[in-house]
Parts: C-alpha cells; sequence; structure tokens
C-alpha cells in the first residue's frame, strides 16, 4: 500500500506547481515585448507656449506634454519629458539620448521620409501670422510685398515664404521667442509660426496692448500641405519597435480625443482661443 502524503505537504507542493506554471504570464503574452514596460525618454525644446514649456520649477509643461503624460499613462509606460536645444533635437534623436521628439514639429512629406510619426496631437489649422494691427492683411503676395517676416530657423515656414513669395524678406531666429520680442520692438513686421504660440504671445501681453496685434491663421490646402505638414506629431527614429510605440500611442491618442478631457486639456492651456 503506498504512502499518501501528508496533507500540509499536499498543500505546499500544489503551490509551488501553482507558482511554475505559465498560466500567471498569460495576459502578457499576446503584448509584444517592447510594450510591456517600455520607459521613453521625450525631448522637446520646451519654448513654445502653449504647446510646452517649463513651469516655474524647470519641468517640462504644456499642452503636447501633458497630452502625452496621460497616454503613457493610460499605456502603463514609465515616459520622462525632458528640455533640449532645438538645434540639439535631431541629433539626440538619431544618437539615441531621446526616443522621440515632440512640440509644434509638424508632420510633414520630409520629415516623414526621416522619421516615423504619430497621428496628429491638434485638430486645427497650426500656421498663422501675427503682425501688429492689419499691417499683413490680406495674406497674400501683394499684402506681404516688400514685408520683413520673422521666423525660427529650420521651421516649415521659412520654406512655406521662400516657395509662396517672392517679394518678402525672410529673418530668421534661433527662438520664436526672439522674433516675437524683434515684432514688440518694431524692427520687424509680422512673425509666422505656429497659431496657438501666437495667439499665447498675445494674450501674454498687458490688455492694454493685445489690441494692437492681429494673429492671422492660414488656411490649409494641397499646395501648402505638403510644406507646412498635416499637424502636429511626435517623431521617432524609423525601427521596428518605434513602429510598435506608434500604434500603441496612435491608439489611445484616438480614443483620448473623443473624451470630454481632450476638450479640457485644450481649454486649460489655451488652445484654440
Amino acid at each position: 500500500m503506498k504512502r499518501l502524503l501528508h496533507p500540509l505537504w499536499t498543500a505546499i507542493f500544489g503551490f509551488l506547481l501553482l507558482c511554475a506554471s505559465p498560466v500567471q504570464a498569460a495576459d502578457d503574452t499576446d503584448i509584444p515585448e517592447p510594450l510591456i514596460h517600455p520607459h521613453l525618454h521625450f525631448g522637446t525644446d520646451a519654448t513654445y507656449p502653449p504647446l510646452v514649456s517649463l513651469d516655474n520649477a524647470r519641468q517640462v509643461s504644456g499642452f503636447e506634454t501633458e497630452l502625452l503624460k496621460t497616454l503613457c499613462h493610460n499605456l502603463h509606460w514609465a515616459c520622462t519629458f525632458s528640455h533640449e536645444e532645438w538645434d540639439n533635437l535631431v541629433p539626440a534623436l538619431r544618437s539615441g539620448k531621446i526616443d522621440a521628439m515632440y512640440g509644434g514639429i509638424a508632420i510633414t512629406q520630409t520629415r516623414q521620409e526621416q522619421f516615423l510619426f504619430t497621428i496628429p496631437l491638434i485638430d486645427e489649422s497650426l500656421a498663422g501670422i501675427v503682425s501688429q494691427g492689419d499691417a499683413i492683411l490680406p495674406f497674400t503676395e501683394e499684402g506681404l510685398k516688400g514685408k520683413k517676416i520673422g521666423v525660427q530657423t529650420g521651421s516649415t515656414f521659412a520654406n512655406y515664404l521662400n516657395d509662396q513669395f517672392k517679394d518678402v524678406q525672410v529673418k530668421r531666429y534661433v527662438s520664436i521667442q526672439d522674433a516675437l520680442l524683434d515684432l514688440t520692438a518694431k524692427r520687424i513686421d509680422a512673425v509666422f509660426g505656429d497659431t496657438p504660440v501666437l495667439r499665447h504671445f498675445r494674450r501674454s501681453l498687458p490688455a492694454e496692448k493685445q489690441a494692437q496685434y492681429t494673429v492671422t491663421g492660414i488656411d490649409l490646402n494641397p499646395e501648402n500641405l505638403s510644406i507646412l505638414g498635416l499637424g502636429y506629431g511626435v517623431a521617432f527614429n524609423k525601427n521596428p519597435e518605434a513602429e510598435e510605440w506608434v500604434k500603441a500611442l496612435n491608439t489611445q491618442l484616438q480614443k483620448f480625443q473623443d473624451q470630454p478631457e481632450y476638450d479640457a486639456l485644450k481649454i486649460k492651456f489655451g488652445i484654440n482661443q
């Protein structure tokens, strides 16, 4: 007659078998390995309020940052955000110092050939021009003739002006904020840039000075979409791992953009205002 295992040992043995069983990992078996617990480092030039900026504690904030933090939270990802100078963003991404770059980065055809983009983060016309009064209206070749327009170096706006307008004087700046300072000093006639940034600049002025400036949105059409881009996106290096990240971000972004919280986030940072 065989000896029976003591009930206590039977219980312990059963518990050990349960711990060793692969059944517990079943929930993760369908998740690609890079998506289980990725730690992604997002870099941005945080000088484009309200899209991206530095708060009082010198931490990266702004609409796009808070949006990405929400998506990371929903995906259970560990994400960090850092400020990088504009000229250093692309080298930082290509070298792997950061995993992605964002912050008013237009999804243009040329950039899509180099990087992998998410879908647009904001659903509005993104290109605009700010001037003192109605000095630049209408936004036509005749209206811009002989005008000095400030743009940021490396942005899509300089390319657009050079392509569409023959007699405009384009002045390039390292920072859009430098261009806006020159506008207030009347050294240039207007600044061409991201509409939310230009609106934020106008709102940040004392009330008595706001009326001195006009922000005009530029209607996007098939001719200028290829230059100005389809909207702002998050750019990654092209590789299989990044493809999975972008797919997951796009899914969460589409869901979130249908929620009231997305509109509340836009209101918080003055997008569309």
